[in-house]
This record gives C-alpha cells, sequence and structure tokens, in this order.
C-alpha cells in the first residue's frame, strides 16, 4: 500500500471515528443519517478495526437504526470477510427482532459467515434449533436453510450439537432437532453416533413423530455400520424395570437391524424368552416375531427360547399365538421336537405350580428346588425325557411334603391349643412347651414325622398335668422366742406352693386369740413360688395358747381348698424358751398338707345360716346379719373357760380373758382328733400327722 492510501486510508478513519461518536448522543434520524454515511467512508483494511464497534451498534433501541446497521455490516462483509466470527451472537439475537428486514438481514448475514467459517456459527446453533418453531413471519425458512447449510459443511460437529438438543423437554425442539438430525444422517450415518443414547431413549416417546423419527435413524445408523447402535438397543432388551413402550419400541427397531446381523442381539434372546409371559400383549408378539428373526436358519441362536416359544402357541391372545407360529416356521422346529417340547413344557409348568403352591403355604421345598432346577436346565438344553423325570420327581416330592406339612402343622395346632388352655388354668407346662418348641424344630428341618410325634407327646403330656395338677399350699414357720403379751409381735411364716397348679385368692385366717395385722391376703402364687408373710400377733390369753390358721384358696377353675393348720404357742415372759419350728411333726418334719375340698367344685358361693344371704365362698362374715359363716375348731374343741368360753391352757389357773378360774382340768387325750391316731401320754402333738393335741 502506497503512501497515497495510507493519506488516505487516515483520512477516513477520521470519518469513521467521528461518525462513529456521533452516534452515541445524535437522535434516530441522525443516527440513521450517521450511519449511511459510513458506507462511503469504510475501506477492506479498515474493516477489522472498526467492526467490534459497529457490532455494539446492533443493539440500539430503534429497529430503524439497527436495519441501517445491519446493511452496513452486510457491505463490510463484502469488504473483507475475515473476523465476522464475533459477530455471530448479536446477529443469532435479531433472529427475534420486531422487524422482519432485521430477521430476514441477520438470518443471511449468518448465513454467508457459515459458508466460510461453520464453526463460527455452531455456538449459536442451540439457540437457532428452539426459534425453529418461531411462528414470526420470514424466520423459518432462512433459518432452516441456515442450519441445513451447516451440516453440510460441518455434520460432525452439528450432530453433537443437535444430540444435545434431543434431551429438551419441548417436544417441538426435539422434533427439529430430530428432523435436521436426520438430514446430517442421510450424508453422513457416522456423525450420528453421538446422538445414539438419546435416539435409544427417544423410543418411548409418547409423540408418534418423535418415536418414527429416532427409530428410522438408528435403523439408518445401524445399518452403515455404526457400533454403538446394537450395544445400545440391547439395553432395554435385557433390562427388567424398563419403560414397556420403550421395550415395545426397541424390538421393533431391532428386528429391521436383526435382519442382516443377527448374531449381535443374540444375548438378548434369554430375556425375549421371558418377554413372552410380559403384561402385554404387543411386546409378547414382537418379542416372539424377534425371536424368529434371529433364529432364522439357525436354530442354535434361540434354543434356549424354543420351550417359551412352545408355551406361547397356547397364549390367551391370538395374534400372539400367530407371531409363535410364524416364529416356530422361521426357526424350522421339526414336529419331533415340537412334541417334545410340549410334553416337557406342561410336566415343567406343573412341578412348578405345585412347589410354588407349597412355598406359599409356608413348606420348605430345598430339595425339590434342587430337581426344579435340573430340570429347568435339562429343558434349556432340550434334554426332553430327563427335564420330564426331574420335574415328576420334583412335583411328587413338593405334593408329599405339603401333605405331611399339613398333617404336622395341625398337630402344633392342636398341641398349642392344649397347651394354651391348660396353662390358663395356672398349670405348669414347661415341659410340654418344650416338646412343642422341639417339634417346631424339627418342622424346619422337615423331619415330619418326629415332629408329629412330638407335638403328640405334648398334647397327651399337657392333658395327664391338666389333670394331675392342683395347687398344694405348705405353710412354715419358726417361734424364736415366747410371744409378748399385752404386746404386738413378730411372727414370720414362709408359703410354699408345692403343686403344679397356681393358687387363686388366698386367704389366711388366725382365729379368736389372737389380734393380726400383716399379709394375710394373697392374690396367687404360682407353681414352686414361695413368699415371705411378714404377720404381727397381738394375743388376748396368756400361758399356751393354740394358734389355727386356717389357709383357704381355689384353682383357676374354681376348686376351693381348704387347709388347718394347729400349734400351741406359750405366751408370757419366759426365762427359758427354746426355738421351734411351728406346723411340724414330732420329727421336726414339715407337714405336707392334705387338702381338704371345703366347697364343691365350681361352687363360688355359700348361703347364710341365718339370713340366707348369698356370699362369696371365701368370705368368713356374713355381709348382712354379721354372723360367723365358718365356725372355728378351737371353739368346738379344747380346754375353755367356763364364763367367756375362751380357749385355756392345761397349766392354766385363771382364764386370761376374764380372769376367771380355771375349771377342773380334764383327762389327757388318748386318740388324736384329727386323725383318730393313738397319742402317747405327756406328747402335745400327734406323731402321725402332726396336729396338736387337742383336750376333751
Amino acid at each position: 500500500m502506497g503512501v497515497g492510501e495510507d493519506i488516505r486510508a487516515a483520512h477516513k478513519i477520521t470519518q469513521v471515528e467521528q461518525r462513529l461518536t456521533g452516534i452515541a448522543s445524535a437522535s434516530v434520524d441522525r443516527r440513521i443519517t450517521l450511519v449511511r454515511q459510513l458506507h462511503d467512508h469504510f475501506m477492506p483494511q479498515l474493516v477489522p478495526k472498526f467492526l467490534p464497534q459497529v457490532t455494539k451498534l446492533l443493539s440500539d433501541n430503534d429497529p430503524a437504526v439497527r436495519h441501517q446497521v445491519l446493511l452496513l455490516l452486510q457491505h463490510l462483509f463484502d469488504l473483507h470477510s475475515k473476523g465476522f466470527a464475533k459477530t455471530s451472537g448479536a446477529l443469532a439475537g435479531l433472529v427475534q427482532d420486531a422487524r422482519m428486514d432485521n430477521r430476514t438481514a441477520a438470518l443471511g448475514l449468518l448465513d454467508k459467515i457459515a459458508l466460510q467459517e461453520p464453526k463460527a456459527v455452531l455456538p449459536q446453533l442451540a439457540k437457532l434449533v428452539e426459534w425453529l418453531d418461531n411462528p414470526l413471519p420470514g424466520v423459518q425458512a432462512p433459518l432452516l436453510q441456515l442450519i441445513t447449510d451447516l451440516g453440510r459443511r460441518a455434520p460432525t460437529a452439528v450432530a453433537a450439537q443437535l444430540a444435545k438438543q434431543l434431551g429438551s423437554r419441548k417436544q417441538a425442539t426435539v422434533r427439529n432437532a430430530l428432523a435436521l438430525l436426520e438430514q446430517v444422517a442421510e450424508r453422513q450415518p457416522s456423525a450420528v453416533a453421538r446422538a445414539t443414547p438419546l435416539l435409544v431413549k427417544l423410543l418411548g416417546s409418547r409423540d408418534a413423530n418423535i418415536r418414527e423419527r429416532a427409530s428410522q435413524m438408528l435403523i439408518m445408523a445401524g445399518a452403515a455400520g455404526v457400533e454403538a447402535v446394537p450395544r445400545l438397543l440391547l439395553r432395554p432388551l435385557v433390562a427388567r424395570k424398563v419403560d414397556p413402550d420403550l421395550k415395545l419400541h426397541a424390538i421393533l427397531t431391532v428386528q429391521k437391524l436383526a435382519e442382516r446381523q443377527p448374531k449381535q442381539f443374540a444375548p438378548a434372546v434369554h430375556h425375549l424368552a421371558r418377554d413372552l409371559g410380559h403384561q402385554r400383549w404387543e411386546i409378547r408378539e414382537q418379542a416372539a416375531l424377534l425371536l424368529g428373526i434371529i433364529g432364522r436358519d439357525n436354530i442354535g441362536l434361540v434354543k434356549e427360547a424354543v420351550p417359551s416359544l412352545a408355551h406361547a402357541l397356547k397364549d390367551g391372545d391370538e395374534l400372539v399365538r400367530t407371531a409363535a407360529v410364524k416364529a416356530m416356521e422361521k426357526i424350522k422346529v421339526s414336529s419331533f421336537d415340537y412334541g417334545a417340547i410340549q410334553k416337557a413344557s406342561a410336566v415343567l409348568e406343573s412341578a412348578r405350580g405345585v412347589i410354588h403352591s407349597a412355598q406359599n403355604f409356608g413348606v420348605g421345598t430345598g430339595q425339590a428346588d434342587k430337581l426344579l432346577a435340573d430340570a429347568e436346565k435339562a429343558y434349556a438344553r432340550g434334554d426332553y425325557p430327563k427335564c420330564i423325570d426331574y420335574s415328576t420327581r420334583a412335583e411328587n416330592m413338593a405334593a408329599r411334603a405339603e401333605k405331611e406339612n399339613d398333617k404336622v402343622k395341625a398337630a402344633l395346632t392342636r398341641a398349642e391349643s392344649t397347651i394354651q388352655s391348660v396353662s390358663h388354668k395356672g398349670v405348669s407346662v414347661a415341659v410340654a412347651e418344650a416338646l412343642l418348641a422341639e417339634a417346631e424344630k424339627l418342622l424346619e428341618k422337615q423331619r415330619y414325622k418326629e415332629a408329629r410325634q412330638k407335638a403328640e407327646e405334648a398334647v397327651l403330656l399337657s392333658q395327664k398335668q391338666a389333670v394331675d395338677s392342683r395347687p398344694d399350699l405348705v405353710l412354715r414357720g419358726k417361734l424364736e422366742g415366747a410371744l409378748a403379751p399385752d404386746d404386738w409381735s413378730s411372727l414370720p411364716l414362709e408359703l410354699e406352693n408345692v403343686g403344679g397348679a397356681a393358687a387363686r385368692q388366698i386367704t389366711l385366717d388366725f382365729g379368736d386369740n389372737f389380734a393380726i395385722r400383716g399379709h394375710t391376703l394373697l392374690h396367687s402364687m404360682g407353681p414352686g413360688e414361695k413368699r415371705m408373710l411378714e404377720i404381727e400377733v397381738y394375743p388376748k390369753a396368756k400361758g399356751l395358747v393354740p394358734l389355727a390358721v386356717d389357709v383357704v384358696y381355689h384353682s383357676f377353675e374354681g376348686d376351693n381348698y381348704h387347709q388347718q393348720k394347729q400349734d400351741i404357742v406359750e405366751v408370757g415372759d419366759a426365762a427359758q424358751f427354746e426355738p421351734r419350728e411351728l406346723f411340724a411333726s414330732a420329727n421336726d418334719a414339715t407337714v405336707m398338707p392334705k387338702a381338704q375340698h371345703a366347697v364343691v367344685t365350681r361352687r363360688f358361693h355359700v348361703d347364710c345360716g341365718n339370713c340366707g344371704a348369698r356370699m362369696p365362698s371365701d368370705f368368713r362374715i356374713c355381709g348382712k346379719c354379721g354372723i360367723r359363716l365358718r365356725e372355728r375348731v378351737e371353739r368346738e374343741v379344747g380346754y375353755h373357760c367356763l364364763e367367756c368360753n375362751s380357749p385355756l391352757s392345761l397349766n392354766q389357773k385363771f382364764c386370761g380373758g376374764c380372769g376367771g378360774a380355771a375349771p377342773e382340768k380334764p383327762e389327757a387325750p388318748t386318740s388324736c382328733r384329727q386323725c383318730s391316731g393313738a397319742l402317747s401320754p405327756g406328747l402335745k402333738f400327734c406323731g402321725n400327722c402332726g396336729a396338736p393335741a387337742v383336750v376333751a
């Protein structure tokens, strides 16, 4: 460039700078005039320098000014086309301009830029695809032409950008991207490799147009040898949890590709055989057809699915049955194999049903499951005689186990009910429960005969315990010293249930010779249970005073029991006293009670002999008239005061109750009033039963 050109360029630079500076503060008309004047002052070598400033003018708020700027940019592109990549963003923004001339001019300039620098427009491709459905006039046709031209010049890059749009939530954007991607795939099928995952996903779209276009492109790419297509199409075929629509259209797409290369889809045969039992008949039908295509003239590829196809011949849908027949014809299954398959399939299905029924009732079918697994393996490899043998044995084993299990469970239920009934009566059933637990363990181990025997033993044992067991209470006490007169003295007693059943509503009555305070009422005592009773007594007499304790209780069923324990205790200030056991025999042995039925079984009431009122059987005093319902033995027998009828010991000279003189001493008894056994002179207790010797 000569000196004259430099001078001219310097002059033009000054003119351009003046006008660009004046545009910022000028009015609309003035801005339009200044932009028009810039046409005459630009030279090619000035375009790169002032292009960024001119591009900023596209953000003017007046459409007419923006239109003049677009015309200026077109003029500058004709002068010098390099460096216009930076203007693509601003030009893409004008596609939404309010003035149609601006939209058309911007798209036209973008098209020119794309012809020389396709990569410069690619960053704006996402916006351009979204605007394909723009209702503004003058946009769709030039925009479509622009994207098409881009796809011709840079198919891989355009396909990558369009693939990103396939994940859009807008159905219109996805449709437009698919339409443009289809044009790219027609020229270069391998360019859509990056879009394959999204194309497979679109097979499950609710839009039929989107599904059809995605399927066609996958078929086109698969036929062109894109390796990702078969691999990605296998995913919805082998997955257990997949959208049914996606699975269905994936099968339809694979059918086209499997006609050329069936071996690529052999890994899906096992899963297609499973799909022959799908809930949707369309999937069952198309799965059968696909198996026929894969195994056409090559039964080895689909051998494991042939039994399922034979089972599909009995499907409830006519279209599925027809598809299964077509598949069997393509696979060329012989009539002999078909008959064997049908028989083996029926026997195998029957065995499955029996085992499943047994498992639903909680029956252990471990051995039958192993035989069934062997039968399924034999069925899969085509060894149908062994399949029938294994299936029959498994079915018989499961049926026999279910029958034995029912018998054992019935015996266990009876044993459990019996034990629970006996336990509610207060009878100890620990041994029977242990037998029942052992029977349950034997049932888990499938040892049915032994489990049934244990359950029956538990029933017999619990029934025997219910008959033999009853509550039996033993009262023990120890007297450490003489009881203090006119004062409260401690009298610790121990009560033990040595019987095999629980005792209920236990009452201890100490008669009229002592005032009592302490624990004399007990709700219940289980078998083997001991209770320490803290009892305090206040003697009403001195000397040797009879101590009588009535123990009244009843069983769970209402059988009432009554025991009476008697002893002689010394009341007074004794200097020497030898501690001794209360209620013991002459040999200091605890006397085991011989409980007597005081009330008829299940009689829970007594009638007062004075007023006729009905009272609970454990009442001692009538609640209506106040008379004593049960008279004490010590009131009927023994040595008594003639004035107040208080019991007296043989060595008493005066009554401790009224102070009157004691009557003449009676003769010593020669026989026990309790057991009628002979009494030796000087004994205070019966050597046979331990009862105190009461004078007549």
